[in-house]
């Protein structure tokens, strides 16, 4: 499934990065998102939960969805407020988490 095309289709501005270090520039450049999916075995030098707490810092009213393909963070290991989903990830279960 790609995720990105399922969210432009319910009408979000998608903005795609390859790694986590990659996100963060993103996020300096564009300056403000509604919601981050990020995966908690993101590569590049921001790993894990770092960028979704990175984000909490910098947007705090940022809705935060953080993917698991393996193992599954505690609440405490996660941003306050933050949704887990595990993967794969089916269209409806994304669209359901989104709200849309």
């Amino acid at each position: 499934m790609d995720m990105a095309w399922t969210l432009e289709r319910e009408g979000f501005e998608v903005w795609e990065a390859g790694d986590g270090g990659q996100a963060l520039a993103i996020l300096e450049d564009v300056g403000t998102f509604d919601l981050v999916v990020t995966d908690v075995d993101m590569p590049g030098p921001v790993n894990r939960l770092t960028l979704a707490f990175r984000i909490c810092d910098h947007l705090p009213n940022c809705r935060i969805l953080i993917l698991s393909g393996g193992r599954e963070p505690t609440a405490s290991e996660m941003p306050e407020g933050s949704l887990l989903l595990s993967k794969p990830v089916s269209p409806t279960s994304l669209k359901m988490a989104v709200g849309a």
